[in-house]
């Protein structure tokens, strides 16, 4: 339709601040095991660090009923790793290098 259109898209954010090298992603994460007492369904709780600033935190209900507490934190783990992935590329593409291991 518009054969001359285009579109940039890359991101422009300000160079990143020499102070945030070598700062690291820290994560926490806990399951409680069939905790709604009706479906025994358990919870995830996941809080994710910046270097000392808390940048994202989740607490929800598992979407399967967990048979052993192994199980649901199992589940919750592969959960904050999936979201720890996510953010660590987020960060890439700000240009904010966290070449570092995130400790779970």
């Amino acid at each position: 339709m518009y054969p001359d259109a285009s579109e940039d898209t890359a991101l422009k954010a300000p160079s990143p601040d020499k102070s945030l090298e070598g700062t690291d992603l820290t994560c926490f994460v806990d399951a409680d095991h069939a905790h709604d007492k009706q479906n025994r369904r358990s919870f995830t709780g996941i809080l994710i660090y910046f270097g000392s600033t808390p940048v994202e935190w989740i607490s929800k209900k598992q979407k399967s009923v967990a048979t052993s507490t192994y199980e649901a934190e199992y589940y919750a783990l592969r959960v904050a790793v999936e979201k720890v992935t996510a953010l660590r590329f987020v960060l890439r593409g700000f240009g904010i290098p966290t070449p570092n291991p995130t400790r779970v």
